[in-house]
C-alpha cells in the first residue's frame, strides 16, 4: 500500500496493555470496473480492507469512516485510543473531525 494518510495512535486494550497504533489510508486507485478503491488499515486491530467509491474522494471519505466505524466496535469492547501515551482519551470520531476543522 502506498499510504496517502497516516496517524498514529495510542491504544490501550481492555487488560491494560498499551502501545502504539498506526492507522493508514491508501493513495485511491482505479480499478478497471471504473470504480476506485483505498486500502485501509487500523493497525494490528484487523486486516487490511479496501474501501471502495465512485471516484477517489469518495473512497477516501469512505475509508475514514470505515476506520471510525471498526474503532468504536473496539471501544465497544474496552479498548481506549490516546493521541499519544500520557493524553487524554479520544473519541474515533475525532480521527475524522480532527481533519474536518481546517476545511469549515
Amino acid at each position: 500500500m502506498t499510504i496517502a494518510f497516516e496517524r498514529i495512535w495510542y491504544a490501550v486494550s481492555p487488560e491494560g496493555a498499551g502501545r502504539t497504533l498506526g492507522l493508514s489510508i491508501g493513495v485511491p486507485t482505479e480499478y478497471p470496473d471504473k470504480e476506485w478503491g483505498c486500502e485501509v488499515s487500523i493497525g494490528f486491530l484487523d486486516r487490511t480492507r479496501t474501501i471502495y467509491g465512485i471516484d477517489g474522494w469518495q473512497a477516501v471519505m469512505l475509508g475514514s469512516r470505515f476506520a471510525v466505524q471498526r474503532l468504536s466496535h473496539h471501544v465497544d469492547l474496552g479498548w481506549k485510543f490516546f493521541w499519544a501515551e500520557g493524553d487524554d482519551p479520544v473519541e474515533p470520531e475525532d480521527l475524522v473531525s480532527d481533519a474536518l476543522k481546517f476545511v469549515e
